[in-house]
């Protein structure tokens, strides 16, 4: 994932929070906003709708596909709702979608990325943020393994997990900065 795109997705997730435990969106029904002339404000008000209902066929009526896919993602990363993310047309987004939900649940949901590197990436940020060992041996690449080793021991002040790092320079690292 490239830095700008986890910048616009960390900043859609916060907005997607705010909205959706503020409820921010008008007490507008969704009906009156297909009365409205102007394509963007109409696709505004479904979006707003799609937030204040929880509802992502409300988003379904938006015309543009780009917003579409903007308010899908909000939504499904917001609610951690992988059907939605899969409802997603751009693929970039999709995976977006989806990173963000893996980051919060589970690693099934690293499962469905499409690209080895960004399961692993996935797989790697849970294994050090849980202190789960078992989630850093899902990782294919060993440099990503070993990393998420190395600080999962650190993390968890657990010097028996440095044994799992190949590295041998990095294993000895990992036990000299436990017992430092």
């Amino acid at each position: 994932m490239r830095p700008w795109q986890s910048v616009t997705v960390a900043v859609l997730i916060l907005a997607s929070y705010y909205l959706l435990e503020n409820h921010v969106a008008p007490k507008i029904f969704a009906p009156d906003c297909g009365k409205i002339k102007g394509e963007d404000l109409r696709d505004k008000c479904y979006y707003q709708i799609a937030w204040q209902l929880k509802d992502a066929r409300q988003c379904e009526k938006i015309t543009r596909e780009k917003s579409l896919d903007e308010c899908l993602l909000a939504l499904g990363s917001g609610l951690n709702d992988t059907s939605i993310c899969d409802r997603i047309s751009s693929s970039n987004q999709r995976i977006d979608c989806l990173w963000s939900i893996s980051q919060k649940i589970d690693p099934k949901t690293c499962e469905r990325l499409p690209d080895e590197k960004e399961r692993d990436g996935c797989y790697q940020y849970l294994g050090i943020k849980t202190g789960d060992v078992e989630i850093c041996r899902r990782i294919t690449n060993s440099t990503n393994a070993d990393s998420c080793y190395y600080w999962t021991a650190i993390n968890t002040k657990n010097k028996s997990i440095c044994g799992r790092v190949q590295d041998p320079r990095l294993n000895s690292d990992c036990k000299k900065d436990i017992t430092a």
